[in-house]
């Protein structure tokens, strides 16, 4: 079940993330990879390599090789599996994946994930449940987060994570821009500071 893809205009020409299996980066479109995305979550206890959940995507402008996912390792156990998830980010275009140094907070995993166009260090994260864990934003990958401010709440909920919905997007040009759709309002809120204050 694919959940998004992305075509990065340097490195693979497609990098696919699907629930249950992670996903594929895709160095050539007229055939299937030879492998899974390697390293994008840790293995589970006993060395399975699945379920696990690619539920959000984006490559950065600026450095399209600089790439973040939102993960969940679904049936383990913390922190890579219902207790927290995770996301990552790989600087070679998807081939290796490191976990971001630190999380925002406690219990969040997946959601949704934007990497500004021309800032690769600035990532904004809308983890699953955002009523409790709100939305985040990193201006050094992942070293210290801050909450943003204005953003709407519960647009992540349950398995809704699993839908095909893109709430949250980065500008492809504009420096530290970010966008969230609420579709339960037909609201659009835009951010200009690198996803610390939206309106």
């Amino acid at each position: 079940c694919l959940l998004d893809l992305i075509a990065p205009p340097k490195g693979a020409p497609l990098v696919s993330g699907m629930m249950d299996i992670g996903g594929f980066v895709h160095p050539r479109l007229d055939l299937p990879p030879a492998t899974a995305m390697v390293g994008v979550a840790p293995e589970g206890p006993h060395g399975q390599k699945a379920p696990l959940e690619v539920t959000s995507l984006d490559y950065s402008e600026a450095d399209p090789l600089t790439i973040v996912a939102a993960v969940c390792w679904r049936y383990t156990p913390p922190p890579d599996g219902n207790g927290t998830g995770h996301a990552r980010y790989s600087t070679d275009g998807g081939k290796t994946w490191q976990k971001f140094p630190t999380i925002p907070a406690a219990r969040i995993r997946d959601g949704r994930i934007a990497i500004s166009a021309t800032d690769p260090k600035n990532v904004v994260w809308m983890p699953r449940d955002t009523k409790t864990t709100g939305v985040w934003t990193t201006s050094d990958l992942g070293r210290t987060w801050k909450r943003s401010q204005g953003a709407p709440t519960g647009l992540i909920w349950a398995d809704m994570v699993f839908s095909f919905d893109k709430p949250l997007a980065s500008d492809r040009v504009r420096a530290g821009t970010f966008y969230i759709y609420d579709k339960r309002d037909g609201r659009f809120y835009r951010s200009e500071d690198g996803g610390l204050n939206f309106k």
